[in-house]
């Protein structure tokens, strides 16, 4: 390299290195920027909504009038996640309405054998039409190289779906005797 492409070359990375500098620069006093903080986790998550901030955002937004469904306060997402606690998760979207399940085998850990459930949430009315169960079985050879995949019947869907149903009257019932106690 000759003398004036060496030149060229450094103040060329010294103009890099300088706009970078001040963009970080910019960046630091944007992060480190001055706030107060509630320290009560209830009022700042209240505060926060009221903003129209939170995981949903502007969910359910009518009008002038804002109401937020956060997942506790739904029951039908609370008893399919009760209802499936016992299997590990995979997916799980409230804005989106979908419970997703991992495969899991309900045998011995050397089955070859497993289902995954998928719960979609149609409404949010209590409702057994409200949510639709959607589930698959996969059977692997014994060396788990080739695997088939299937849909469940509805039968078994129906039963998940009982199942879901009889824990939203479960904590319908936990939370008039709540409200009775208060």
């Amino acid at each position: 390299m000759n003398l004036i492409s060496k030149i060229t070359a450094i103040a060329f990375l010294g103009l890099l290195l300088g706009c970078s500098s001040k963009d970080k620069e910019k960046e630091k006093e944007q992060i480190f920027e001055k706030k107060k903080i509630e320290f009560d986790p209830q009022k700042r998550a209240r505060d926060f909504a009221d903003k129209g901030g939170g995981i949903l955002g502007t969910f359910n937004k009518r009008g002038g009038d804002t109401t937020y469904n956060f997942a506790t306060s739904n029951i039908l997402w609370r008893a399919s996640l009760n209802s499936l606690k016992s299997i590990p998760l995979q997916a799980i979207d409230y804005g989106g309405g979908i419970i997703t399940t991992d495969w899991y085998s309900a045998n011995d850990s050397d089955s070859r054998e497993s289902i995954k459930i998928t719960v979609r949430f149609l409404s949010d009315k209590v409702s057994a039409n409200s949510i639709e169960i959607i589930s698959h079985k996969k059977i692997c050879d014994q060396t788990y190289s080739k695997c088939n995949i299937s849909t469940l019947k509805d039968t078994f869907n129906e039963k998940i779906k009982e199942k879901i149903m009889q824990e939203v009257i479960a904590l319908n019932i936990e939370e008039k005797k709540k409200e009775r106690s208060k």
